[in-house]
């Protein structure tokens, strides 16, 4: 008799292809149930279930289970769950920020999963972390476009690098740059997830062997590698802001009365000024330089952590440039 599937929830980290595994993989594939974040086109799944779905990562993201209506939810989760089971395919939920925040709030959010659903496994990807941190901040820039008009008049809408970063660190728990502590969040789910199981993968890999990346993902949920091979072939999600994208909003908002007067446009027109959402033929992605200090300090923040990732892992970080 075959072994039903477990339960797999994917954790992030954000800026590790996490929309092109929501939107093309998990949500596609024959194999997988999933709920998470969906494109804008997807069909049969109940509404029901993702307004329970919702519930319950809402409770667990803000580390309080003990709102009225909260174990009805779980009980139609852990329906859906045996159906799923039943049927062969493997359950998958994702929800990239449970990865985020102080550690004992990421070792609350494992608990609570546990406690809600049961023995689960655990899918994580990880990324080199200045190539990280980069990333982050551009993804930063492009969102802070996005806020509403309602926002406070002189709302920033532009940020220096070496100014995120500073920000970031000064408000570690609570910012971007907790991120960096992946190795903890891995023990953490790996200690308080029932027993189950921590994939982890390397971004890195996706970028050097696409077609390697998913067929690893594949096989540790237990479905059909060439499947997910063909859904995600020559896809791309969430492109990066372009260089020649970055350095206008730089001259831009470096004018006070424009800056003003951005403050007090629609998003439309924000994006359309930019051209945020569609690709730029003209440019290649945006780049930008980290102090040597920054470097340090973190790359000495992670150095620790991948060395108990190979050691106790045999992770290949050496192989794509993380600190150790």
């Amino acid at each position: 008799m075959k072994t039903r599937a477990m339960l797999t929830v994917h954790i992030g980290l954000p800026k590790t292809a996490t929309t092109l595994l929501q939107q093309v993989l998990f949500s596609h594939h024959q194999g997988v149930d999933y709920l998470g974040k969906y494109p804008k086109r997807v069909l049969g799944h109940s509404r029901d279930d993702r307004r329970s779905f919702d519930r319950l990562m809402r409770a667990v993201h803000q580390c309080s289970l003990g709102g009225p209506g909260l174990s009805e939810c779980a009980d139609r989760i852990r329906e859906r769950i045996g159906r799923s089971q039943e049927a062969g395919r493997v359950p998958l939920w994702s929800s990239e920020g449970i990865c985020s925040g102080a550690p004992p709030n990421r070792e609350f959010r494992a608990r609570s999963l546990a406690a809600l659903v049961g023995r689960y496994r655990t899918l994580i990807v990880l990324r080199e972390p200045i190539s990280f941190v980069k990333s982050m901040y551009l993804q930063k820039l492009k969102e802070a476009q996005y806020r509403r008009r309602r926002d406070r008049l002189m709302s920033r809408r532009f940020f220096e690098f070496e100014e995120w970063l500073e920000e970031n660190w000064r408000n570690g728990p609570f910012r971007a740059l907790m991120n960096l502590d992946y190795a903890r969040t891995i023990e953490l789910f790996a200690k308080n997830s029932g027993g189950g199981e921590v994939g982890v993968f390397l971004f890195e890999k996706l970028v050097s062997q696409p077609s390697e990346f998913i067929s690893e993902i594949c096989n540790f949920l237990g479905i059909d590698p060439d499947e997910g091979i063909a859904l995600t072939s020559n896809q791309t999600r969430n492109p990066r802001l372009s260089q020649n994208q970055f350095l206008r909003m730089r001259r831009i908002y470096s004018s006070f009365p424009k800056r003003v007067a951005l403050s007090l446009a629609t998003r439309r027109f924000r994006r359309r000024l930019f051209g945020l959402g569609s690709p730029d033929p003209d440019s290649g992605p945006a780049e930008v330089a980290i102090p040597e200090a920054w470097r340090d300090r973190l790359c000495d923040f992670v150095r620790e952590g991948n060395q108990r990732l190979i050691r106790e892992r045999g992770l290949p970080l050496v192989d794509f440039g993380y600190p150790v």
